[in-house]
């Protein structure tokens, strides 16, 4: 995945504010690239969820989450279908 564009908008981010955008780009990356279940729930906090609403599926707390990334093949399947573009 290509690292994102410079705009206006990131400029002026404060240094926490730009850590949370390279933070939310790695995850991506992982998710989406790499498809590396391990990676990225490394870059999510321990209490974390997921709820994809469209589908009714996610996920609370690690075990679940690792479940859903890799064992509900949410990072290995439909890869063809799935694409993430810029609001």
């Amino acid at each position: 995945m290509a690292a994102p564009e410079q705009t206006d908008i990131n400029k002026n981010l404060t240094s926490a504010q730009q850590r949370l955008s390279e933070l939310w780009e790695e995850h991506v990356r992982y998710e989406f690239s790499t498809r590396n279940t391990e990676d990225t729930l490394a870059t999510m906090v321990e209490d974390a969820y997921v709820n994809h609403i469209p589908v009714l599926t996610g996920g609370v707390g690690r075990e679940e989450l690792h479940e859903f990334y890799s064992k509900r093949r949410w990072i290995g399947c439909c890869r063809e279908f799935r694409r993430l573009e810029s609001a």
